[in-house]
């Protein structure tokens, strides 16, 4: 069924160029239909208008300069002379704003559900009509550029062609910022789209994707991940975002967040109790939270570990009437955390552009990494004396805690008066760590992995981690984790 779509939309795409005005008359998409069984998912997009117009000025200089030609098949030039500029057309910016959004759902000229990539302009009264579309460009320039295919041949200047159409009389290109990859789409025409509307704007936008939902794979991820606590902690349940994905989705896109609800769920009532948002550790053993909507679940396990305390107490009593007490009390705990944590990725990222309006990127993503780590408590802590009638008790209590999420495992150590943390490499990040300590607040940027701080036993100290990566458009925030110890 796929194969079956792929093979009709590149034949469309080269009818477009060529012949479309007398192939594609009345009701466009005909030729391929909607699934029957669909689902509407809410893609989180955000879209930057102004990028996209400044691509039609480059358009035009195009068809009326000294560039507009394209190869023909026996590898000739051939001059487009005489071409009139194109006109702004704000229902085909609708549309390929729409577009935009879909094929970062499913790069392709069909539509996540389906569909002709020329149905969203049905009911339009149109004589030609023309798609270009491509994925990852991070500028207006650069994805002109890559349209215009100055350095192809025949078979890879389709884009080029429909650029040059002199059939087309109109364009409107969109441009969404999907899970941080931007995707771009030119739709070209001639008549009357003024029915088109999708209300987009610019900016942030919720956009509902109709896609079919047998080729839908969905994913539920927590913003962080609780993995121990200790009897009588209590801990606000982490957010989860439900994401997906289809087997037409751009490997580097990964999964696409959406704003669909997750409920979160404590197990086991006899090891945890949950209140709201939050869980309270209430006996030692393991209870799961379970994050679920009606599409994708997910278990998250933590292990409860009671408080560490010990009271000895030993004596010995004679029949001389002396009544001596001696108590022997051992507290060993000297803590040591060792640990290599590697991480080297290599990232490679190619494309191929063809003729069917279709641009191929393929990218591999290799992360291999080792963490080892020798977690040693050796010590002895002694205690001895002689006391008539009283017993000495000596209590050390310490506290580690391993967060984790997609992309990063934070190692909290707590022992006395001293907070260790420690986390993952993540290639090419710096890390911001705000820690707030009583009244007094710690802000630390570094590119290391570790840092160490002193509060006083019984203050809480607030956590707040981020990775982040600075771009040409700002910051760019890999890894959030909040978390109070």
């Amino acid at each position: 069924m796929r194969a079956g779509i792929l093979k009709r939309a590149a034949a469309a795409v080269a009818a477009v160029t060529f012949i479309f005005t007398s192939v594609f008359t009345g009701v466009a998409g005909s030729e391929v239909t909607a699934n029957a069984a669909t689902v509407s998912i809410p893609v989180k997009a955000s879209f930057n208008r102004s990028d996209a117009r400044s691509i039609l000025d480059m358009i035009n200089e195009m068809r009326t300069g000294s560039d507009a030609w394209y190869y023909n098949q026996d590898g000739s030039k051939y001059s487009c002379s005489g071409l009139g500029e194109l006109s702004w057309d704000e229902g085909l910016e609708q549309a390929a704003m729409q577009r935009a959004a879909e094929i970062a759902v499913s790069y392709d000229h069909s539509r996540p559900n389906g569909e002709s990539c020329f149905s969203i302009e049905s009911g339009s009264n149109y004589r030609a009509l023309g798609e270009n579309i491509a994925i990852g460009q991070r500028s207006a320039s650069a994805v002109n550029k890559a349209w215009r295919e100055d350095d192809k041949d025949y078979s890879g200047q389709g884009h080029r062609r429909n650029m040059l159409n002199g059939s087309f009389t109109s364009v409107g290109i969109g441009h969404a910022t999907v899970n941080g990859i931007d995707c771009w789409v030119e739709e070209f025409g001639s008549g009357d789209f003024s029915n088109i509307s999708f209300s987009l704007g610019n900016g942030d936008q919720t956009v509902p994707v109709d896609v079919d939902s047998s080729d839908v794979t969905w994913y539920i991820e927590p913003s962080s991940e609780i993995s121990q606590m200790n009897v009588g902690d209590t801990v606000t349940i982490p957010d989860a975002v439900c994401s997906f994905k289809t087997s037409g989705t751009w490997d580097y896109l990964g999964y696409i967040p959406t704003d669909i609800s997750v409920t979160a769920t404590v197990s086991q009532s006899d090891v945890a109790v949950q209140s709201g948002n939050s869980v309270k550790a209430t006996a030692a053993g393991t209870f799961d939270i379970v994050y679920s909507n009606e599409y994708a679940s997910k278990t998250v396990t933590v292990t409860v570990k009671g408080k560490a305390a010990t009271d000895t107490d030993t004596g010995k009593n004679t029949d001389t009437g002396k009544d001596t007490d001696t108590g022997k009390d051992t507290d060993t705990g000297n803590n040591t955390d060792t640990g290599k944590d590697t991480d080297t990725g290599k990232d490679t990222d190619t494309g191929k552009d063809t003729d069917t309006g279709k641009d191929t990127d393929t990218e591999k993503d290799t992360d291999t990494g080792k963490d080892t780590g020798k977690d040693t408590d050796t010590g002895k802590d002694t205690d001895t004396g002689k006391d008539t009638d009283t017993g000495k008790t000596t209590t050390t209590s310490s506290k580690k805690v391993t967060i984790t999420n997609n992309v990063t495992k934070l190692k909290i150590n707590r022992s006395g008066n001293k907070v260790s943390l420690s986390w993952n490499k993540i290639k090419g990040c710096k890390y911001k760590l705000t820690i707030k300590v009583g009244n007094k607040t710690i802000k630390k940027t570094t590119t290391k992995t570790s840092y160490s701080l002193k509060a006083n036993t019984g203050k809480k100290v607030k956590i707040s981690f981020k990775a982040y990566k600075t771009t040409s458009k700002g910051q760019k925030t890999y890894s959030k984790i909040t978390y109070t110890v």
